[in-house]
């Protein structure tokens, strides 16, 4: 039996009118802390770079058959996002690598500025002897910016004396943490709304 407390409130209108009131201050906590913690966050690299040069294959006579890549020299040719403090037609530093079998990871692929790229993984598109087309995916490193996922794009072709270009751009992802206090922000918000119903 619910009793009268005061003026008509009863003892289940004061629970429910409690519970309600801790529910929006745990959503409210929640939500806040997931704001200062991505604030506080240098933030993820954006935009992408690309790259033109020359190589030499390894592991075979031929691109055909090639099974590495030497990379002869490097520069930068395109640029957006952060990448635009790099100078278009500056040296890049490319270590060589395996595609067949991928020797992973290649930590760094390069170096251009104060940004570079650890390569993750490799995948042969198609290879022939006159072209090679490779793409992957890697992470992009600058003391400024939080480590960036990025996906990459390698071609190369026996033409003009062996040339190629690399491009790579940011495939960034939500944090684990910040979607988790994100999420049971919403979460506490949402059954705050159903029991005020």
């Amino acid at each position: 039996r619910i009793s009268t407390i005061h003026a008509g409130i009863t003892s289940k209108e004061v629970f429910m009118n409690g519970f309600k009131k801790v529910l929006l201050g745990v959503a409210a906590l929640a939500f806040g802390t997931a704001m200062s913690v991505s604030s506080a966050q240098a933030g993820m690299i954006s935009g992408g770079v690309g790259f033109v040069g020359a190589y030499t294959p390894s592991g075979g006579a031929t691109l055909g058959t090639a099974t590495g890549i030497d990379i002869v020299f490097a520069n930068v040719a395109t640029t957006s996002g952060d990448f635009t403090s790099l100078a278009i037609g500056s040296a890049v530093a490319h270590n060589n690598f395996v595609f067949n079998p991928a020797t992973v990871p290649v930590n760094p692929l390069w170096t251009a500025g104060a940004f570079s790229f650890n390569l993750t993984t490799i995948n042969v598109d198609s290879q022939s002897n006159t072209q090679l087309n490779l793409s992957g995916t890697g992470t992009f490193l600058n003391a400024a910016f939080d480590a960036t996922p990025g996906d990459w794009v390698f071609t190369a072709n026996s033409s003009g004396g062996g040339q190629f270009t690399f491009s790579a751009s940011q495939s960034a992802v939500p944090e684990p943490g910040t979607m988790l206090l994100m999420g049971s922000g919403l979460l506490g918000l949402g059954l705050w709304r159903k029991f005020k119903k």
